[in-house]
């Protein structure tokens, strides 16, 4: 099982899991089902896989190695300055390759942003690291560029934009992805000033 001596039958089964989870859901999703999508008879699916939770595990960890490339990739592409409005920068950079990452892969983000949710406790296990990561990933923006942002904020972020991308991508609607732009923007905003340290006042003099 998974010995690499037949690399291109996992991946085929890979490609098969990701579009019958996309179309039918976890709930319609089977072995023999993926493995005849596949192109393969239904006990060879087994020859790859223990379980469909150990096929999910290998979509999603798949999608995570391409879309941190995509996100790194988008951030270095920017012209960055230091400054108030660092944090501003990094985080469209980073939210622009992530959307439009998934906006031309619908049925990766279906599979892997709302299926993720039914596909048992291994799965979304596998989700809530990501979200750590990721919001790891803002704090460490957070703490090189600019005025750093409050210490909550990058994981809310992480989780507020989690939750905004949920409904068009279970409505079917991932390629309209960059168009919450403007709306996540202003939940950045929103959360920065919410946790940000008040202010000190000046002293009143004497």
């Amino acid at each position: 099982m998974d010995s690499g001596i037949a690399a291109p039958e996992r991946e085929a089964l890979c490609h098969a899991f990701t579009r019958v989870v996309s179309e039918r859901g976890w709930s319609g999703t089977s072995p023999g089902r993926v493995a005849r999508e596949a192109g393969l008879a239904p006990h060879e699916f087994y020859d790859h896989f223990r379980s469909l939770e150990q096929c999910y595990i290998a979509v999603y960890n798949r999608m995570l190695v391409r879309v941190t490339r995509t996100v790194k990739r988008s951030i270095a592409t920017r012209t960055l300055t230091l400054g108030p409005d660092a944090w501003q920068e990094q985080l469209d950079a980073l939210f622009t390759g992530f959307l439009s990452f998934f906006s031309v892969e619908p049925a990766l983000a279906r599979t892997c942003l709302v299926e993720v949710l039914n596909a048992g406790p291994i799965a979304r296990a596998r989700r809530d690291e990501a979200i750590g990561r990721f919001s790891a990933f803002v704090e460490g923006l957070r703490l090189t560029h600019g005025e750093p942002m409050p210490p909550l904020a990058p994981e809310l972020i992480v989780l507020g934009t989690t939750e905004l991308i949920h409904t068009p991508v279970a409505g079917g609607e991932a390629e309209r992805l960059t168009d919450l732009l403007p709306e996540l923007r202003q939940l950045w905003s929103t959360t920065v000033a919410e946790h940000a340290e008040p202010a000190e006042s000046e002293p009143v003099p004497a």
